[in-house]
């Protein structure tokens, strides 16, 4: 960077009868003046002198005057660490994503925001049937087998509800059905789409009772923080565990979900599986497994969370 005193320098030097390549030798020697810098300063100086004549205008400062310390590349410096606070900061916000997560860790993360892995896309396809078959079952009835067909419920493809916005989930068709499923255990599949969090939604009939599936399509590219993939990773828990997160007050409050607005319950089931029950549970396996919750979702959230208290 050209600084006043070196002008002022090359001034004085100039008048003093001194050449310029013995100017520019001394100030790269004993100054550390850049090649660049000098040619740039005595394109600067030499119009000035031969308008002004060779005599000195002013007087020259001393060589000493010439800092090193003013050539030191401080600007390169201050960029090369703006940009690595800024891809810090980008990949670290990329783990809070939605607004829910964020508020989650926000809270909660102090006592002990989302996971931190990497920025993810996600990949879904339509389900172009409107049954899927399960394979056939034969309970005995006076030893004559009895062959059924069971169907599933196909309410189609839709967004990942943001129950912060009830734009978002009311009166969604999507929604609807698979509230209505989950509230007469009518087994059914649905995709909701979403970038971070799993995307296959099915409601599931099982000897207990009623579960819940939320599960990664098989084709899925995310990754959880130790670069283990989440295609098909899933968790599965019972339906009547299923809990409403009102996160407008500093504790975060558990009630009871509604099931008047169908849409909004199966929003819930969807925000539970993904985030509450991790957070009511504090992120205990053991809890979260005598909730009667299994699958490997479940391991890659806790294990996201102790990856990211790692780097804190």
């Amino acid at each position: 960077m050209i600084t006043p005193e070196l002008i002022s320098y090359i001034r004085g030097e100039l008048g003093k009868g001194r050449k310029r390549e013995e100017i520019r030798e001394s100030l790269v020697r004993e100054g550390g003046w850049s090649d660049a810098d000098l040619s740039e300063a005595f394109r600067i100086v030499m119009p000035m002198q031969g308008l002004e004549g060779i005599a000195p205008i002013t007087k020259a400062e001393p060589l000493k005057t010439v800092s090193t310390l003013s050539t030191f590349p401080w600007k390169k410096i201050s960029m090369i660490t703006a940009i690595v606070l800024v891809v810090g900061g980008l990949v670290f916000a990329g783990w809070f994503y939605r607004a829910s997560l964020m508020n989650f860790w926000n809270s909660e993360v102090s006592k002990a925001k989302g996971f931190s892995v990497s920025l993810f896309g996600s990949k879904t396809t339509a389900n172009t049937a409107n049954t899927l078959p399960i394979p056939p079952q034969t309970p005995q009835n006076n030893n004559t087998a009895v062959k059924s067909i069971v169907s599933i419920r196909d309410c189609g493809i839709g967004v990942a509800p943001d129950m912060r916005k009830p734009a978002t989930y009311q009166n969604d068709g999507v929604l609807t059905c698979l509230g209505n499923s989950a509230l007469n255990c009518i087994e059914a599949k649905a995709v909701l789409n979403d970038i971070l969090f799993p995307t296959v939604v099915q409601i599931v009939k099982t000897e207990a009772g009623c579960n819940f599936k939320l599960s990664y399509s098989g084709d899925s590219m995310l990754i959880d923080a130790n670069d283990k993939k989440l295609a098909s990773q899933y968790i599965s828990c019972p339906i009547n565990i299923v809990k409403s997160v009102d996160e407008s007050k500093k504790i975060t409050v558990f009630n009871f979900p509604s099931t008047d607005n169908l849409s909004k319950y199966a929003g819930q089931i969807y925000f539970y599986g993904t985030l509450g029950v991790f957070m009511e549970t504090n992120l205990d396996r053991n809890k979260i497994q005598s909730f009667g919750c299994s699958g490997f979702y479940i391991d890659s959230v806790i294990a996201s969370f102790r990856k990211m208290q790692e780097k804190r």
